[in-house]
């Protein structure tokens, strides 16, 4: 793992200590921000490859602080607990990982944190038959390549970054928008169903690209 940086940002001084301290057993530098101002300064002047924040700051409200960093930085959220609401927002917003303090120890975290940024410089994911390569651009299903337009193909690929978890419909249409166009939920269905139709052997039992009843959708080989 090449050495990256990474900034946690959390009211708690302990989790600060605890992070570092297991921190010097791996690659990574850790930058410490006691609340939303400081990190804000930290990430005016340093690079940083992954935010992990706490929703409870104690100078701005959580939300607030993700939306200012979630269009230029990637983030992980880890807190005491979240609402399914706020969980939804959170990942509707690009967060690469949502986590309980109480569930998951600093051990853990870290694993978390290696598997994320593995994925991000990952450029081919690999599903069983489906390969997509985003140096090329290329879809294939086996042998069989699957063509595919700018938004079909932005769909597929942020499925298959989070690969066995659900991306939710903000998500989706978040990451298909471009300047010039932003899908509304009736074009996310349209566009599942085109892609589901080019990738499944038999699109109404599908084994890749799985529903999930009003949340979103989620890649994930199930044989039927």
């Amino acid at each position: 793992m090449m050495n990256n940086t990474l900034l946690l940002v959390d009211t708690d001084r302990q989790l600060h200590d605890q992070i570092r301290q297991y921190s010097q057993t791996t690659s990574y530098q850790v930058l410490s921000a006691f609340n939303a101002k400081e990190a804000l300064d930290i990430l005016d002047r340093q690079h940083v490859d992954l935010i992990i924040t706490d929703v409870r700051l104690s100078d701005m409200s959580g939300n607030l602080f993700i939306d200012i960093i979630c269009k230029q930085w990637h983030f992980l959220i880890y807190t005491q607990r979240i609402s399914e609401n706020d969980l939804l927002e959170a990942f509707a917003k690009g967060a690469d990982d949502v986590l309980t303090k109480s569930r998951i120890g600093i051990i853990e975290l870290f694993l978390k944190i290696d598997t994320i940024l593995r994925r991000r410089f990952q450029h081919v994911f690999q599903i069983h038959e489906l390969r997509i390569d985003t140096q090329t651009q290329e879809v294939w299903m086996g042998s069989k390549q699957i063509e595919l337009t700018e938004q079909p193909y932005r769909f597929l690929l942020e499925l298959a970054t989070h690969v066995n978890c659900v991306c939710t419909r903000d998500q989706l249409m978040n990451a298909m928008a471009s300047d010039t166009t932003s899908p509304g939920y009736r074009s996310l269905y349209v566009i599942a169903y085109r892609v589901r139709h080019l990738l499944e052997p038999n699109p109404s039992y599908p084994q890749y690209i799985h529903n999930v009843p009003g949340v979103g959708y989620m890649l994930k080989y199930q044989p039927v």
